[in-house]
C-alpha cells in the first residue's frame, strides 16, 4: 500500500517542524534573512523612482539646494538598500548551507529513531513501511534533503518580491494587481498540480518501478550475477526486461506530465491577456499625462516583478519533493506514538512489493 499524500498544510507543517528541530535559533535567523532578501528589492524599485523624480530639480538648482536634497536622500537610501540586499543575500547563502546539512541530519535522526524504536519486527517487515523508508533514502541519494533550504529560500524570496510588486501596483490602480495576480495564481496552480503529481508518482509507483529497473541493471553489471547471466545465455532476456522496466517508468512519468495540457494553455492565455491589459492601461495613462516618467518606471518594474507570484522553476520542483519527504518522515515518526500491537493479535497479511503488484510476470 503506498502512502497517500496529505494536504499542503500538513506537508508544510512537517517540513517546518523538521527545520525547527534542526536548530531553532538558526531557523529564526533564516526567516529574518529571507524576509529582508524578499522585501528589499521592492524598496530598491521605489527608491529608483524617487531618484529619477528628483534628478531634474537637482540638475536645475544644484545638489546643495532645497530641490537637490531629495535626490541626495534617494541616492543614499538606494545605496543603503542595495548594500543591505547584498549582505542579506550573502548571509542567507551561508546560513542555508549550514541549515541544509542540519535539516538532512534531523531527517536521518528521525528515521533512525523510528527504525530502532519500534517494538518488535512486525512493522519493519511490512512492505508498505519498507516503501516509505526507501522513498526517503532515494530522496537522500538524489540530493533532495541537502537542498531543501536553498530552494525554500528561493521560493520564499520570490513570493515576497511578488507581494511587494502587488502593493506598489495597488497604489496606482486597484484592478491591475488583482488581474495580474489572478493570472499568475492560475499559472502557478497548474504548475504546482503538475509538480505534486509528478513528485507523487516519482516517490511512489515511479520509485518502486525505478528500483526494479535498477535491480535488473545490477544483475547485468555486478560481477557475481553477470557471470551467471552470461553462462546461462540470459543476456538478451535481461536486456529486454531492463528496457521494458524503464519504458514503464517513462510512460508513467510522461502520463503524469501531460495530464493538464488544456489548463496549461488556458493559463498562458490568461497571462498574455492580463499583461496586455495592464501595460496597455499604463501606456494610455502615460499618454494622457496622468502618470509621470518616474512613476511609469516604477510601475513597469512592478508589472515585471509580479512574475515572482508565478512559477519559480526548478526550485519549486525540488521544494515539492522536499515537502513530500518531510511528510513521510513525519508519518514515520507518528508510528512511534502509535500503540504497539496487542499480543495474540492476528498478523497483517503480507502483501507483494509494489513493483511486483504492478507488473505481474516481469521476473519470470
Amino acid at each position: 500500500m503506498k502512502a497517500r499524500p496529505g494536504t499542503a498544510l500538513s506537508r508544510w507543517r512537517a517540513l517546518l517542524g523538521l527545520l525547527w528541530r534542526a536548530g531553532r535559533g538558526r531557523a529564526a535567523l533564516f526567516g529574518v534573512l529571507v524576509l529582508a532578501a524578499g522585501v528589499l528589492p521592492t524598496a530598491v524599485i521605489l527608491l529608483t523612482g524617487a531618484l529619477v523624480e528628483a534628478i531634474p530639480g537637482a540638475v536645475q538648482h544644484g545638489l546643495g539646494s532645497a530641490a537637490g536634497r531629495p535626490a541626495l536622500r534617494a541616492l543614499g537610501g538606494l545605496g543603503l538598500a542595495i548594500a543591505a540586499l547584498v549582505l542579506a543575500g550573502n548571509a542567507l547563502a551561508y546560513l542555508r548551507a549550514v541549515l541544509d546539512a542540519a535539516f538532512a541530519g534531523e531527517a536521518h535522526r528521525s528515521v533512525a529513531a523510528v527504525t530502532l524504536g519500534l517494538p518488535g519486527l512486525a512493522q519493519l517487515e511490512d512492505p508498505a513501511f519498507g516503501d516509505e523508508l526507501e522513498a526517503v533514502q532515494d530522496a537522500e541519494r538524489r540530493g533532495v534533503l541537502r537542498q531543501t533550504l536553498l530552494h525554500l529560500s528561493t521560493v520564499a524570496t520570490a513570493r515576497l518580491r511578488g507581494g511587494g510588486a502587488f502593493v506598489v501596483l495597488l497604489g496606482w490602480s486597484w484592478w491591475a494587481p488583482l488581474v495580474l495576480a489572478a493570472a499568475w495564481w492560475l499559472t502557478n496552480r497548474v504548475f504546482l498540480q503538475a509538480l505534486e503529481k509528478g513528485a507523487a508518482v516519482a516517490m511512489n509507483d515511479g520509485a518502486a518501478l525505478t528500483r526494479r529497473a535498477e535491480y535488473l541493471r545490477s544483475l547485468a553489471m555486478d560481477p557475481a550475477a553477470a557471470k551467471e547471466v552470461r553462462v546461462f545465455g540470459l543476456a538478451d532476456w535481461l536486456v529486454g526486461r531492463y528496457a521494458d522496466a524503464w519504458a514503464e517508468v517513462l510512460a508513467l512519468l510522461w502520463k503524469s506530465r501531460t495530464a493538464s495540457r488544456g489548463l496549461t494553455a488556458a493559463a498562458a492565455a490568461a497571462l498574455l491577456a492580463s499583461h496586455a491589459a495592464v501595460l496597455g492601461a499604463l501606456a494610455l495613462a502615460a499618454g494622457r499625462g496622468d502618470v509621470e516618467v518616474a512613476a511609469l518606471l516604477v510601475l513597469v518594474q512592478a508589472v515585471i516583478a509580479t512574475s515572482d507570484l508565478g512559477i519559480v522553476g526548478d526550485a519549486q520542483w525540488w521544494l515539492t519533493r522536499s515537502l513530500g519527504v518531510a511528510e513521510r518522515v513525519a508519518g514515520l515518526r507518528a508510528r512511534l506514538a502509535a500503540p504497539p500491537p496487542q499480543p495474540g493479535a492476528p498478523a497483517p497479511t503480507p502483501k507483494a512489493p509494489l513493483a511486483l503488484r504492478h507488473a505481474p510476470g516481469r521476473y519470470t
